[in-house]
């Protein structure tokens, strides 16, 4: 199979490369240049065709998807606190650029597979959270995510589009970095190794479900394998949380740093479980134990040390 992910040089995506390719399919990424992205690419296998640019460019995605079998999209800017700052950015890239992947793959009949997210959920007050829930997203970048699976939705039923809208707990492991991104896991590894205090916003009761990204790749390779589920949303989680101060106490005990509470940032959701029955359906079950995958992904990031930031 001729696959293109878009965002493959990121963190998921540098996992589903060495996957797949593993597995015979011919892939190609479009990724935005970045010291990071350079860096995770130089590891790729020579058969991996690499073009660096934007998904808000339609002649630059248009060249890409053309002869593609499927398109797993997940380029997108992330950060919670950022899409506060310039949401603006956080719909050019998240929902103009899903709208171009949407076109040309309408326009060549190739495939979707759409990363959304947890997000776009909202604050729930119930869990488990399933697809059917109304989306009640809380920040721009849930509102952009939440924006471009609707629109994915649309796609499917006004032109045919074959979509799937994968909406992911949160996902931690190997190749995952704090940097700009901040997200929670490396920041508090980041700085328990820079020998600084565990930042953690509000109470630290905040709940959060987490999936280790080699399950979370088993579960896109099921999708793309069985078909089932075009135009509809599927869960994909572990069933099981833990609260943000029980995981800043493992890293916190593992590294011998301190934690400091700070002040709860904007969009910031208290959490909950997704319902994941619907992958269940079709055989998929998470494999990796939360704290022992957390033990492993501490070792990753004492292992390359400097190169963590």
């Amino acid at each position: 199979m001729k696959i293109l992910i878009t965002g493959g040089a990121g963190f998921l995506g540098t996992h589903l490369v060495k996957y797949w390719g593993s597995k015979g399919h011919q892939i190609s990424v479009l990724n935005t240049k970045s010291k990071r992205s350079t860096e995770f690419a130089s590891g790729f296998n020579s058969d991996v065709d690499v073009t660096w640019g934007s998904v808000e460019d339609y002649n630059t995605v248009k060249n890409s998807v053309k002869g593609k079998d499927l398109i797993v999209h997940l380029a997108a800017k992330v950060n919670v606190d950022q899409s506060v700052v310039s949401p603006k950015d956080y719909f050019a890239t998240n929902l103009d650029g899903t709208i171009n992947i949407l076109e040309a793959a309408r326009n060549f009949g190739v495939k979707v597979l759409y990363e959304s997210s947890r997000e776009v959920y909202g604050d729930m007050p119930v869990s488990p959270v399933s697809e059917e829930t109304e989306l009640k997203p809380k920040s721009p970048y849930a509102l952009s995510k939440a924006s471009a699976d609707r629109i994915c939705y649309g796609y499917h039923t006004s032109y045919g589009v074959e979509v799937m809208i994968l909406r992911s707990c949160n996902v931690y492991g190997a190749n995952q970095r704090a940097g700009k991104l901040g997200a929670f896991i490396p920041r508090l590894v980041e700085q328990a190794l820079g020998g600084g205090e565990l930042t953690i916003y509000g109470s630290g009761n905040q709940k959060r479900e987490y999936i280790h990204v080699s399950d979370l790749v088993r579960a896109h390779d099921l999708l793309i394998n069985k078909g089932e589920f075009l135009g509809e949303a599927i869960n994909v989680g572990t069933n099981h949380y833990h609260s943000v101060k029980e995981i800043a106490e493992k890293i916190s005990n593992r590294l011998s740093a301190q934690i400091l509470n700070v002040q709860s940032r904007q969009g910031e959701i208290p959490g909950f479980v997704l319902d994941s029955n619907r992958i269940q359906s079709i055989g998929f079950m998470p494999r990796v134990d939360f704290w022992k995958g957390l033990d492993d992904y501490i070792d990753y990031c004492i292992s390359i040390g400097k190169e963590f930031k």
